[in-house]
C-alpha cells in the first residue's frame, strides 16, 4: 500500500497539468470567480466522498487508502483541470484543515498546476518510502505549499536573482551538468555516469522551480532579446505554441504571440483571493 502511495506522488509531480480552462482576468491575473468557486466546491466534495469518509482519526492506514484511491482517481484530475484560477481555493482548503485530512492531498494538485516540486525530488520520495515516513512526506509538501502561497510577492525578486546568476554562469560555459564519476562495463562502454549541476545548471533549476509564475517574467526577458530562455518557457508551458522552425527571433516572436493570446490561462490569482469555506465531505 505504501509503495502505491509514494509511487503515485512521484508520478503526480512529474506529469504536467492540462491547460487551464477558466479565463476571467484582471490586470493582476485571473479572478477567483464565484462560479469557479462553486465548481470547485462540488468537485472537491465529490472527490472526498469518493476516496473515504473522514472521521478525524490519525491513521497512516487511512492516509494510504486516500492516496491510493484518491490521487489516481478521475475526480482528482477534474480538480486539477480547474487550473491556476482554482489554486486559492485549494490552498485555503489545505490551510483550514489538519494534516490528516483529505484536503492535504490537494498539495499535489497545486504542484501539478503550478509545475513546482515544492522541494520534494523523486529521490527524496523514494527515501521517504524506504523509511516508511509517509506522514512526514505529506507534512513537508503541505507546509511548502502554504509557505509558498504567503511568500509569492517575492517571486519577481527570486526570478531576478536566479536570472542574474544564470547570466553570469552562461559566460563561463553552456553545460548544465558536469560528470564527476564514470562507470564502464567489461567492454569499456560508459554505463553509469554520475554528474553534478554546474553553476549554470543550478541557476536554471532555480528559475525552473518558480513554476508557471515565471512565465510572464520569462516572456518579458524574451521580448527584450533574451532568446536563450525560450527552452525554459517551453518546458513550463508544455511547449504549447512553441515552434522549432525559423530563426531565434522568429521563434521568439511566435512564443510571444502565443503568450499574449493565452496568458490568461496561466496566470495565478493574487494571494489575497477570498477564502473558501471548507466544503464538507
Amino acid at each position: 500500500m505504501r509503495f502505491l502511495w509514494i509511487g503515485s506522488l512521484v508520478v503526480l509531480l512529474a506529469v504536467s497539468a492540462a491547460e487551464p480552462r477558466f479565463q476571467q482576468t484582471t490586470q493582476e491575473g485571473p479572478r477567483a470567480s464565484p462560479e469557479l468557486r462553486a465548481v470547485f466546491e462540488h468537485r472537491y466534495s465529490a472527490w472526498t466522498k469518493y476516496i473515504a469518509p473522514y472521521d478525524g482519526t490519525s491513521s497512516t492506514v487511512l492516509l494510504d487508502a486516500w492516496a491510493e484511491s484518491g490521487l489516481q482517481s478521475p475526480g482528482f484530475q477534474h480538480i486539477v483541470e480547474l487550473g491556476p484560477e482554482a489554486v486559492p481555493f485549494m490552498v485555503h482548503a489545505i490551510e483550514d484543515n489538519g494534516l490528516l485530512h483529505p484536503a492535504s492531498l490537494l498539495s499535489f494538485a497545486v504542484a501539478k498546476i503550478t509545475r513546482k516540486s515544492f522541494g520534494l525530488t523523486p529521490e527524496e520520495m523514494r527515501g521517504h518510502f524506504q523509511s516508511g515516513d509517509e506522514i512526514a512526506t505529506l507534512k513537508r509538501i503541505r507546509q511548502q505549499v502554504l509557505d509558498w502561497w504567503t511568500s509569492r510577492p517575492q517571486t519577481s525578486a527570486l526570478f531576478e536573482s536566479a536570472y542574474g546568476r544564470w547570466k553570469v554562469a552562461k559566460k563561463k560555459g553552456i553545460r548544465v551538468l558536469e560528470i564527476t564519476e564514470r562507470t564502464y562495463d567489461a567492454e569499456r562502454n560508459l554505463i553509469m555516469p554520475k554528474a553534478t549541476h554546474t553553476d549554470l545548471g543550478l541557476a536554471y533549476q532555480a528559475l525552473r522551480e518558480l513554476g508557471i509564475e515565471a512565465l510572464p517574467l520569462i516572456a518579458e526577458k524574451v521580448k527584450g532579446g533574451e532568446h536563450d530562455l525560450l527552452p525554459l518557457f517551453a518546458e513550463l508551458s508544455d511547449s504549447r505554441g512553441i515552434t522549432e522552425r525559423g530563426s531565434l527571433p522568429e521563434r521568439a516572436n511566435s512564443t510571444l504571440q502565443w503568450w499574449e493570446k493565452h496568458k490568461h490561462n496561466w496566470l495565478l490569482p493574487s494571494a489575497s483571493a477570498a477564502k473558501l469555506k471548507d466544503p464538507k465531505p
